[in-house]
């Protein structure tokens, strides 16, 4: 009985030693930070603006207790020497302490890339504590990356995160793009890239709508040096690996009409060889997928007639790989589809050697693309669609 009653009072007594956390912020003094951009102004200073989360907005329908009447976001701006002066000067116009735990995106205007490169807006956010390296970045082109947080989107209560889905529905890297960006700043011979913000605007020059729209591409110094468009930005992507989904679309090889190959199981190789001094790529792309549209008098379920197609989507995907991969041999002599990272676990000893000149040597390497796509399913088996007039008339 003695040693029952001692335990309700040891379960008493331990609390009065444990101590209490004094410096806790409450939810009701904290402002949610959902995205960040950051562009240079005319005097040459940054300028941070955020785009931050209303509480009370979010969830329930208008009428209902904590409705949507009102904004579920606002955004507010701050001026500075560096980004975190311009961060520090935001936070003197909240009422809030500012909280970045809750950041799904950072934006960064074309302006700042170009002429300043974006080096301090990386090493800020990569010192700070709260900063979640699966966040997605981008580079807002045409404009400024403040632009995108006055935007308002149908879908989306609080529209940072329509960019971000947005990015996935292309088939982009499920919100790890700032880690991966990284990774590449920190790597010796890849160049870091990020995905595009197009901002759209109607004829009176008004913001209109925003879409995802290729890929940026750094120097070692994270300073702007080009672009990949749409296409060329799907083919890097699948290079490199991440990219999940993608539609193709070819015309006709015997006749008119075009048909669309949806992809959903994409993989990649990268072989490189060395042959004395001589460095060559073996890339080879593999895909199953489905007809979305056949528009050609193809009949698909004929073993031949597919098999053609197939032979034309491959022909299509080696073009455009290898002609994606020359313009960046060509205008940049940036390695930013990984091949050192492939010689170098390969040949390890002779990367030794071609390491300090891979950006030369990179430029000038033999690049060979072979594709190996599957048509998983058809469909509507037989061609194009025909309605028989005379039929229907009898």
């Amino acid at each position: 009985m003695r040693k029952r009653s001692f335990v309700p009072l040891l379960f008493s007594i331990v609390p009065l030693f444990l101590t209490g956390c004094w410096d806790r912020t409450e939810l009701n003094d904290v402002a949610f930070k959902i995205g960040l951009a950051m562009d240079l102004t005319e005097d040459g200073l940054y300028e941070a603006s955020a785009q931050f989360a209303v509480p009370s907005q979010l969830g329930g329908s208008k009428g209902s207790p904590g409705g949507s009447e009102g904004e579920a976001y606002f955004v507010e701006k701050g001026i500075g020497k560096d980004t975190r002066e311009a961060i520090q000067n935001m936070q003197t116009r909240i009422s809030r302490r500012v909280h970045a735990g809750q950041r799904r995106a950072i934006f960064i205007g074309e302006s700042l890339a170009r002429k300043k490169g974006i080096a301090t807006v990386i090493d800020t956010n990569a010192r700070d504590p709260q900063t979640r390296l699966r966040t997605d970045i981008f580079l807002v082109k045409g404009g400024q990356a403040k632009d995108i947080l006055d935007i308002s989107y149908p879908f989306e209560r609080v529209p940072v995160l329509a960019t971000v889905k947005m990015h996935r529905m292309v088939g982009g890297s499920r919100t790890t793009e700032y880690r991966d960006f990284l990774m590449r700043e920190f790597d010796d011979v890849s160049f870091p890239t990020m995905p595009v913000l197009q901002i759209n605007r109607d004829e009176d020059g008004r913001k209109k709508q925003f879409r995802v729209e290729g890929r940026a591409i750094f120097d070692k110094d994270l300073k702007l040096i080009g672009f990949l468009n749409a296409e060329q930005s799907r083919y890097h992507l699948w290079i490199i690996g991440p990219i999940n989904r993608q539609v193709i679309t070819i015309s006709n090889p015997d006749g008119g009409g075009n048909l669309s190959l949806n992809l959903t199981k994409m993989g990649r190789k990268i072989d490189p060889v060395i042959q004395g001094n001589k460095v060559k790529i073996y890339i080879t792309l593999t895909g199953k997928g489905e007809i979305l549209e056949n528009g050609t008098n193809v009949e698909l379920y004929k073993s031949e007639n597919l098999k053609k197609i197939e032979a034309a989507l491959n022909q299509d995907v080696e073009k455009k790989g290898l002609s994606t991969i020359g313009m960046v041999q060509k205008q940049f002599g940036t390695d930013i589809f990984d091949f050192g990272r492939a010689i170098h676990r390969k040949y390890p000893y002779q990367w030794r050697t071609l390491r300090n000149d891979w950006h030369h040597v990179f430029a000038d390497t033999e690049v060979i693309v072979r594709s190996k796509l599957n048509v998983q399913r058809i469909g509507r088996t037989g061609g194009f669609l025909e309605l028989n007039v005379g039929d229907n008339e009898k």
